[in-house]
């Protein structure tokens, strides 16, 4: 189950959640989706199938109230599932509203085997 009250209140009042991949003809293009958006389209098939996502690298660039992060994640079912079903980056933007953080934007894109996740992005080898 998912607090779907919590997840709304992350969001500015105009915030956008926009997946973005290419599509059965090869062709990319994107949604654009409102935070309601995302839990109508997506929540219960979440719910369903099991979903989490673990950020497994982060860059973030600030400017004042500015600041956009390059978040890379691994997708799995349940939180015992050792190997992700899926990968991707999320590109995040965020505002400072004078008393806390809110998120502004979330574009994401999943990885491919045509587009694999650059090394820059990738957790630091040890």
């Amino acid at each position: 189950a998912r607090d779907w009250d919590r997840f709304r209140n992350l969001f500015t009042p105009e915030a956008r959640l926009i997946p973005s991949g290419k599509n059965a003809d090869g062709v990319t293009g994107f949604r654009i989706l409102t935070p309601d958006d995302y839990v109508t389209s997506a929540g219960q098939r979440l719910e369903q199938l099991g979903f989490h996502e673990v950020e497994i690298n982060r860059h973030t660039e600030t400017y004042g109230s500015l600041v956009h992060v390059w978040s890379t994640y691994e997708s799995y079912h349940s939180k015992t599932e050792e190997k992700p079903f899926a990968r991707g980056i999320n590109s995040i933007q965020l505002i400072h509203d004078g008393s806390r953080w809110r998120i502004l934007h979330i574009y994401w894109l999943g990885e491919t085997a045509e587009n694999p996740l650059p090394t820059q992005y990738l957790p630091a080898k040890k």
